[in-house]
């Protein structure tokens, strides 16, 4: 008979004699005690009597009422059958399993079933066991699966609340990055592009005034030849201050992605020259008079070049606003270089500007600090300086009054001493003598 056939019948028309079980003693609670014994007439079939309370179903009913669908569907009937036929066929003696079944009230349930089978002649012969209502345990499992599933959700939840905020933050992060780098560059670029300025105001007032050829008004050859050397003069000078805002953004891109430019040796004496020519048409126009006393003309620093030169740029920009905000005369910056104890090489950029006040002069390296109002400066110059030094020579910078500095008391005149400054001093730990 197909299992199809097997699963739409009643019991009664299986060929199955229904007998109570005799053995009245297993009433086990919810423990239900079968047997099946295979003989001429059949297949009796013996059950214990609390099988109604378990079921719903009076002994009568389950033998000529119920069919196999009632209690089992038929994905766990085929189960059984399946899990049965296999055991035969290895000749097994028993078979557990979980299974699911229904009462007469249409309720799903859950059964732990024991099966033992005895053989004679290679066929079964009886089948005996019990089946144990599980399905409180069933549903604390499911429970226990359901609180864990919610968990697991709840931690999926905050895992993805937790990316969202790192991805968010890094974001932030990249955003603030890129916002005080573009404040550094326009830091950076500020008194290059006023210096081209300058120099582009200075070229066309002296040819609408006529200042440019004074002597040559009525000969146009001599006239063109002027016009074309203060063109060249002025081309030369404005490309160096082009190429250094090349090289200033080339710096803090690199800065961006983590990329520090290479380490060379260059000469101290050239790049201080550098530095005068660099900075002398802005001097000239504040009135700044810049003293370069640096001689050694045998020594090669190492280290980042174009650090050094933002460096000192920035701490001539700070002297020369300074003077500038207190409408000083007599106005003097002074290069210089020395060796210290510990035979590190020291530049100095000294001023005569008034001196930093004693109760700021620890914070002047800090980010963002500036006693400026926030359209005159950004609080970033002493910091980018410091930090250039740090990364491009493994140096540092330091800044102290004159009137304190030891130095400075041994290498000023008393007419430069009279008038307080600041003192910044570069430490740079490797170089070498050629």
């Amino acid at each position: 008979m197909l299992i199809e056939e097997v699963f739409n019948k009643r019991l009664g028309e299986l060929n199955v004699i229904f007998r109570p079980l005799t053995v009245e003693t297993i009433q086990l609670g919810r423990l239900v005690a079968f047997e099946l014994v295979k003989d001429t007439d059949g297949i009796r079939f013996y059950t214990s009597t609390n099988i109604q309370e378990e079921l719903g179903y009076s002994l009568e009913e389950f033998y000529l009422d119920v069919k196999v669908k009632d209690f089992l569907d038929f994905e766990t009937f085929l189960q059984i059958i399946t899990k049965f036929n296999h055991t035969v066929k290895k000749m097994q003696s028993d078979f557990i399993g979980e299974f699911k079944f229904k009462d007469s009230f249409g309720e799903s349930r859950w059964a732990h079933l024991y099966v033992n089978i005895q053989y004679k002649r290679r066929d079964w012969k009886s089948i005996s066991g019990y089946a144990l209502d599980i399905t409180n345990k069933k549903l604390e499992e499911d429970k226990l699966k359901g609180d864990k599933a919610h968990l697991e959700m709840r931690i999926a939840d905050e895992v993805e609340q937790r990316m969202i905020h790192e991805r968010m933050s890094e974001a932030v992060k990249r955003h603030s990055a890129v916002s005080d780098t573009i404040e550094k560059i326009a830091h950076q670029w500020r008194q290059p592009l006023n210096i081209v300025s300058l120099l582009l105001q200075d070229f066309y007032f002296k040819i609408n005034l006529g200042n440019l050829y004074p002597k040559a008004e009525n000969n146009p050859e001599i006239i063109k030849n002027i016009v074309i050397d203060k063109y060249n003069e002025l081309y030369d000078k404005t490309n160096i201050y082009i190429q250094y805002l090349s090289e200033t953004f080339d710096d803090f891109r690199k800065q961006i992605s983590n990329q520090d430019g290479e380490r060379e040796y260059f000469n101290l004496k050239e790049f201080f020259e550098d530095i005068e020519e660099f900075v002398g048409p802005s001097l000239e126009r504040g009135k700044i008079k810049l003293t370069n006393n640096i001689k050694f003309d045998y020594i090669e620093l190492h280290g980042i070049k174009n650090n050094l030169k933002q460096s000192a740029i920035n701490i001539i920009q700070n002297a020369f606003d300074i003077f500038r905000e207190k409408n000083l005369d007599n106005r003097e910056i002074k290069l210089g270089v020395y060796f210290n104890e510990t035979n590190k090489l020291i530049i100095t950029i000294i001023d005569n500007a008034g001196g930093i006040p004693r109760e700021i002069l620890p914070k002047i390296f800090d980010p963002y600090f500036t006693t400026r109002h926030e359209t005159q400066g950004t609080g970033l110059g002493l910091y980018m300086s410091r930090e250039m030094i740090e990364r491009g020579f493994d140096g540092n910078i330091h800044a102290v009054n004159r009137s304190l500095c030891s130095n400075c008391r041994e290498n000023c005149s008393k007419r430069e001493l009279k008038r307080e400054g600041a003192c910044f001093s570069i430490e740079i730990p490797k170089y070498r003598e050629i």
